[in-house]
């Protein structure tokens, strides 16, 4: 599981250096799902519109002096060719 898709794809072209096969010997999985970058990548979709939403929520609730509070955003496997 790498952090981004970014990440996951310099995974990848490392564990095809090494002669490893994907996914029959490793599996790779990215976060964040980036279009360009995601064709053949399992990844975790995040709802960026949501997360913003949120965010400003939070803020103006910070702005208003209430206390924190933690968010947990869900997010959708995309099962694709690595994972």
């Amino acid at each position: 599981m790498c952090a981004t898709d970014e990440i996951a794809l310099g995974c990848l072209a490392a564990l095809k250096d090494h002669g490893l096969a994907v996914p029959e010997q490793v599996a790779v999985t990215g976060f964040d799902d980036l279009p360009l970058l995601a064709a053949r990548l399992t990844t975790l979709r995040q709802d960026i519109a949501a997360i913003a939403t949120m965010s400003v929520m939070l803020l103006g609730d910070a702005l208003a002096g209430k206390p924190p509070r933690h968010v947990s955003m869900p997010v959708e496997l995309i099962r694709r060719e690595t994972g």
